[in-house]
């Protein structure tokens, strides 16, 4: 993971759906992942989004914990990719303004999402 992948998210509490371990939320089923750093270390964190930005998929996620500089309040950013096999392959963003791109499009889906909501 490099630092250009990370970005900071608001979370409304801390269980792992929403933030709040004492929270009502109906999705209560997490969606963990576990990552393996450069030094083989693995890291699990929790699936916070999966967008579409000009036909290419990008994947959020959150540390359960904090690691390598990176606090539970944020989120890293991979661009999804399929190796031979077809197997799930995360390339961290290495490019800030794509970086940029992407998490503002994450932003206005979260924008989006809520104006749905309160029709």
């Amino acid at each position: 993971m490099t630092e250009k992948s990370k970005k900071d998210i608001d979370k409304e509490c801390d269980c792992c759906c929403c933030g709040d371990k004492d929270c009502d939320c109906e999705d209560n089923d997490c969606d963990i992942v576990e990552l393996v750093d450069d030094e083989g270390k693995v890291i699990k964190f929790i699936h916070v989004a999966t967008i579409d930005y000009k036909d290419n998929w990008y994947v959020f996620f959150s540390p359960t914990e904090e690691v390598d500089g990176i606090n539970t309040d944020e989120v890293v950013i991979f661009h999804l990719l399929s190796d031979d096999e077809g197997k799930d392959v995360f390339e961290p963003i290495e490019d800030e303004k794509l970086l940029e791109e992407v998490y503002n499009e994450y932003i206005n889906t979260l924008d989006d999402d809520e104006e749905g909501c309160e029709e």
